[in-house]
């Protein structure tokens, strides 16, 4: 085995250099062509990696958000039926007025919620659902969207 041989065969010692210079042989300048190219390919496939990931979590932030909005309609839909109860309870007309018109304010914003839900929003990054789903929401027996 050789090492590598430490020269300055062409070189005048007036340049500043101290005269150092590695020769390296064929098969360890190949080496480190070949470690490159294995570096430069790993770095290509991790960015591709990357980019697979984030395209396939774009989907679920989607469905995530309608499972938030969804759910907040749920909650929407206890309130409602809350107000109803206080409602009806009420001894004093003030207080029912008062009510009615939370009452009111409620059903709106489910109201408001379901079409977006129905439709999609593209300002809130809301996907409307598929025409399948769609579908099976506004026929019978369910009729989901003309109850609501």
């Amino acid at each position: 085995m050789t090492l590598p041989r430490l020269v300055s065969e062409n070189r005048n010692e007036s340049d500043g250099d101290d005269g150092l210079l590695y020769h390296q042989p064929p098969a360890i300048r190949q080496m480190g062509l070949r470690c490159t190219v294995a570096l430069a390919l790993l770095m290509v496939l991790a960015s591709a990696d990357l980019y697979v990931l984030w395209s396939q979590s774009r989907p679920l932030k989607s469905d995530a958000l309608v499972v938030n909005v969804s759910g907040r309609q749920r909650l929407r839909m206890s309130r409602i039926g809350v107000l109803i109860l206080r409602m009806l309870g009420a001894q004093d007309a003030r207080e029912r007025l008062q009510l009615h018109n939370e009452l009111r304010g409620a059903i709106e914003r489910f109201a408001d919620t379901h079409n977006q839900l129905m439709r999609g929003n593209e300002r809130l990054d809301l996907p409307a659902p598929p025409a399948n789903v769609r579908k099976v929401l506004e026929q019978q027996p369910y009729e989901f969207d003309r109850r609501a």
